[in-house]
């Protein structure tokens, strides 16, 4: 038997291979040697790593064989007993021949699988199997009872009938088994055993470096979870904790507890090795699945995770077809899952010639070196900046999937865009600025020489009416560079106590004058008991100022009313029928109002959106900048300027934080 090609094929029609998930955990636990026998042929179905180290064949190999081909002829093992027998049976010493023809001898017990159509599992029993100080009595009793469910044909649920069992042998007063969320840092209880309600239902991130190994603790010993602390609470004796793993990385642990007699770690390590193992075969094969239920088919978390994920996923056969995607990629294609199967990746990410190259690539080595910025069209013809890597799945060897992850990066390339152009506006405020103070030298030069020439002309000289005309466009230039400089570079403001009622008083009686000649009446209306607030008076009079010309501007020549109301802001006013609406939220306690109304024709949504933009201006001799410096001035005292319009009317509004507002929250301190 040394040559096992002679093995290679059957000699006879080998039977079906019996398949049960409880069986599968069960040969991965087991630490003896384990085959499972089908009893009309003799054949070895299944057998585990022990077996194959004990015999000295590898898996192919061995379940090519026949038992009767690593029996002794000499020993007692008799078939029809193990057809008859439904209760375990005991043999004594069994001699075994291994593949290098030398003999080992181990006592045999069978079991009949109830469910598995004439199948026995022989499990050779020798010295050395059992570690961790497990007597071999203990063992077998433990394992008798999981037995007790394998292959059974009833059991719908096997693995959690698998884990009842384990769980209603151990003992274990309580049992809980907390795994990680994808969305929150924390691990959350998904199943437990038991009286549990002492128990927290999540174990804090903090915790987690005490976690990833098993751990005993002792009341009276200091706690290092969230459990231990509660069992701590509650005077518990004995804790346990045991990580669970998923391909080597930890995502959740195992909690068992007694408050008289300490748990047994080897069944702690058992019932760890049958949750991973189920966690595994919960996995399908085109993603990663986890646990959401222990208690309830121990069902899988892969749609929720899929789901929950903002980058779109999509999961590719080895040939290239499409097979799943997930909400994200929905979204962001235009596609649903129904039309995008069985497509063939090419035709549903279609794209510039940066994508066919990436494409390319994944095709030849199933995977990306690095993740690549693509351009993908969407369904509907829009195209969009994504950030494109690949990564293969292999089973046993052989590449099952490869999963496609993209990331809509146009939100991203919209604020570097955005952010592009701050800074190329910030570098033409200052380059404006310079321009603007070079220019105001050669503006004052052109006047002076202008009214020089003027000066020596006659009055009645034709050419008095140009140079008059010439003069006004340098003032007006000159104005324009003035407010250039005013909005780009800002004044770093001095804040004094200031009452508002006189201030504002002497900013209208100055323009009394003007109003009366146009027919316009203006008042000031101050609430009483208004307290003072911190503001520069010359910044501040620029603002007031400017609006005030505004209003003047607004009405015109043909009378109307000019009204300037102070009072603290009014809580829950209705909603104006055009607003610019940058102050909605204001806290009412902390901010004085003051309202400048104007009986004008009021101002379009249109020209409102715009109203506070650089160089933005309805009037032909304005220079767009006025609203735009006095929002700055505003902001900088801590406030907000706001724009309600109506046809027959329109309100500015200036909010400014009260003085003891500004001492007591630094967050409203200027320059901090």
């Amino acid at each position: 038997m040394s040559d096992s090609s002679q093995f290679s094929f059957p000699r006879f029609r080998r039977a079906e291979k019996f398949k049960s998930a409880e069986l599968d955990i069960f040969f991965e636990l087991c630490p003896t040697p384990v085959l499972l026998i089908n009893n009309r042929d003799s054949h070895i179905q299944r057998s585990n790593r022990p077996a194959q180290k004990f015999l000295g064949y590898a898996e192919e190999e061995l379940e090519s064989l026949f038992i009767q081909d690593i029996l002794s002829n000499d020993n007692n093992f008799s078939i029809s007993d193990r057809i008859t027998n439904t209760n375990p049976v005991d043999y004594g010493h069994t001699e075994f021949i291994c593949k290098n023809q030398t003999s080992r001898k181990a006592t045999v017990q069978t079991w009949q699988i109830s469910g598995g159509k004439g199948l026995t599992l022989l499990v050779l029993k020798s010295d050395g199997w059992f570690a961790d100080g497990l007597s071999e009595k203990d063992y077998w009793e433990s394992f008798s009872r999981l037995l007790t469910v394998v292959g059974d044909e009833r059991n719908v649920d096997p693995i959690n009938k698998l884990l009842d069992s384990a769980l209603e042998y151990s003992g274990i007063t309580s049992f809980a088994v907390y795994l990680a969320e994808s969305t929150q840092l924390e691990l959350r209880c998904v199943a437990q055993s038991g009286d549990t309600s002492w128990l927290p239902e999540t174990i804090p991130a903090q915790d987690f470096v005490n976690l990833p190994k098993s751990r005993r603790w002792v009341f009276g010993k200091r706690p290092f979870s969230a459990a231990t602390r509660a069992a701590h609470a509650e005077k518990i004796t004995y804790v346990i904790s045991l990580p669970l793993n998923l391909e080597k990385k930890f995502v959740g642990v195992i909690i068992l507890a007694d408050p008289d007699n300490e748990p047994s770690m080897h069944m702690g390590q058992t019932l760890s090795k049958l949750i991973n193992l189920s966690i595994q075969k919960s996995e399908h094969a085109d993603d990663i699945k986890i646990l959401s239920d222990i208690t309830s088919h121990l069902q899988s978390l892969d749609s929720i995770l899929k789901e929950a994920i903002l980058e779109g996923i999509i999961i590719l056969s080895p040939d290239f077809q499409i097979i799943e995607i997930n909400l994200a990629a929905e979204k962001i294609l235009g596609y649903n899952r129904r039309q995008a199967y069985r497509q063939p990746v090419e035709k549903i990410l279609i794209g510039t010639d940066t994508l066919q190259q990436a494409l390319e690539e994944i095709q030849r080595t199933n995977t990306l070196k690095n993740p690549v910025d693509v351009r993908i069209y969407r369904r509907s013809g829009e195209a969009f900046l994504a950030r494109l890597n690949a990564q293969p799945v292999y089973s046993h060897g052989n590449l099952t999937n490869i999963i496609l992850l993209f990331q809509d990066r146009s939100k991203e390339e919209s604020v570097q865009e955005q952010t592009r152009q701050l800074e190329q506006r910030a570098i033409l405020g200052e380059i404006l600025a310079v321009f603007a103070h070079e220019v105001r030298n050669p503006i004052n030069n052109i006047s002076t020489g202008l009214e020089l020439i003027s000066m020596n002309l006659p009055a009645a000289d034709a050419n008095q009416e140009t140079i008059s005309r010439l003069l006004q466009d340098c003032d007006r230039l000159a104005e324009l560079m003035k407010s250039v400089l005013a909005y780009s570079k800002p004044t770093e403001y001095t804040f004094r106590l200031m009452s508002l009622e006189p201030f504002l008083q002497n900013i209208l009686e100055r323009n009394r004058s003007r109003m009366e000649r146009a027919g316009i009446y203006g008042s000031l209306h101050v609430e009483m008991g208004l307290p003072s607030i911190m503001g520069n008076s010359r910044a501040l009079e620029q603002v007031f100022t400017n609006l005030i010309n505004n209003a003047l501007q607004a009405i015109g020549s043909n009378g109307g009313q000019i009204v300037i109301r102070v009072q603290r802001p009014i809580a829950n006013q209705d909603e104006p029928v055009i607003s610019h609406r940058t102050t909605q939220g204001i806290d009412t306690e902390r901010f004085i109002e003051i309202s400048i109304v104007d009986t004008g024709p009021g101002i379009s949504q249109e020209q409102l959106e715009k109203i506070f933009k650089p160089f933005y201006t309805t009037n032909f001799s304005g220079t767009g900048l006025g609203l735009a410096i006095a929002k700055r001035i505003i902001t900088a005292h801590r406030g907000y300027i706001d724009v309600t319009s109506f046809p027959g009317g329109t309100v500015f509004k200036v909010y400014l934080p009260i003085h003891e507002t500004i001492h007591n929250d630094r967050s409203l301190t200027p320059g901090k």
